[in-house]
C-alpha cells in the first residue's frame, strides 16, 4: 500500500525502524499449511546444509556437556561461540563472543557454509546453539535463518 510495508522475514532493519517512515507495519506470519511463501526465504526449510542441523536450547553449560556427550558417539561439528571453540578444536567454526550477536548474524552463514566445503563424510550432525526467537536487535533474525537451515529441529535440554 501507499502507507503500509509487510516486513517478509526479521532482519536488521526492524519495524521499529520503519515505523518512523511508513506508519502501517506488519510483520508476516508464519506459513500456514497449503500457503505459498511471500519470498524463497519464508520456506518451511531454507539455507540449509548438507549436513543436518540441529538447534540446541539450553544454557551454555548445558549445550557444552551435551556436545561432549555427542562427540562420544560419533563425529559432529560445533558451531559455538569463540568462548568454547578452543575446547572443540577442528570440530568446530567459532562465529564470535556469546555476547556479539553482530558476528552471530554475520559469520552464520559462513559457517554452514564450511561444514558443507569440508567434504566430510564422517560429520553426522551440525550442532548450534538455538537464538532467543524473541529477542531484540539481530537476535530475531538469526533465530528466523536458524530456524528454516535446521528444518525446525531442536533440542530442548
Amino acid at each position: 500500500g501507499e502507507d503500509s510495508l509487510k516486513i517478509l522475514r526479521p532482519g536488521a532493519v526492524d519495524a521499529d525502524a520503519l515505523s518512523c517512515v511508513c506508519s502501517d507495519v506488519t510483520v508476516a506470519d508464519g506459513l500456514k499449511a497449503g500457503e505459498k511463501p511471500l519470498s524463497p526465504g519464508m520456506k518451511y526449510k531454507h539455507y540449509a546444509p548438507r549436513v543436518p542441523l540441529i538447534l540446541i536450547d539450553g544454557t551454555a553449560e548445558e549445550v557444552t556437556s551435551y556436545i561432549d556427550a555427542e562427540m562420544q558417539k560419533e563425529r559432529v561439528f560445533f558451531i559455538c561461540y569463540d568462548e568454547d571453540a578452543e575446547k572443540y578444536g577442528k570440530n568446530a567454526y567459532p562465529i564470535g563472543k556469546r555476547s556479539d550477536e553482530a558476528a552471530h548474524a554475520q559469520k552464520l552463514f559462513a559457517a554452514l557454509r564450511y561444514v558443507d566445503e569440508l567434504g566430510d563424510t564422517d560429520i553426522k550432525k551440525i550442532y548450534t546453539y538455538l537464538p532467543e526467537k524473541g529477542g531484540t536487535g539481530l537476535y530475531p533474525a538469526i533465530y528466523n535463518r536458524l530456524i528454516r537451515a535446521a528444518d525446525h529441529t531442536v533440542i530442548k535440554l
